[in-house]
């Protein structure tokens, strides 16, 4: 099992989430990748920009954005809200 921490911005986001009706979208995503970041399906991306940051989508809008650390079985929840701008 992997520890999950939120950013400030992340958590702001999971209000906002909630808000519009896709808490339990996220909720079964960020259950996924507590138990493997990297299981399939629902499929993931790498962000090619950002080392070790990954995307999967909560809907067709918004995406739920993370970094993994490996080393410390570690994964750090960036953005859950409006990944593409508006």
């Amino acid at each position: 099992m992997w520890k999950i921490i939120y950013t400030k911005r992340a958590s702001d986001d999971a209000k906002k989430i909630a808000k519009i009706g896709l808490k339990d979208n996220a909720e079964h995503l960020l259950e996924i990748i507590k138990n493997n970041p990297f299981k399939t399906p629902p499929s993931y991306e790498k962000l090619v920009n950002l080392k070790n940051t990954y995307s999967r989508r909560i809907d067709i809008r918004h995406r739920l954005v993370y970094e993994i650390k490996k080393e410390k079985k570690l994964i750090i929840v960036r953005l859950m809200y409006k990944h593409y701008g508006d």
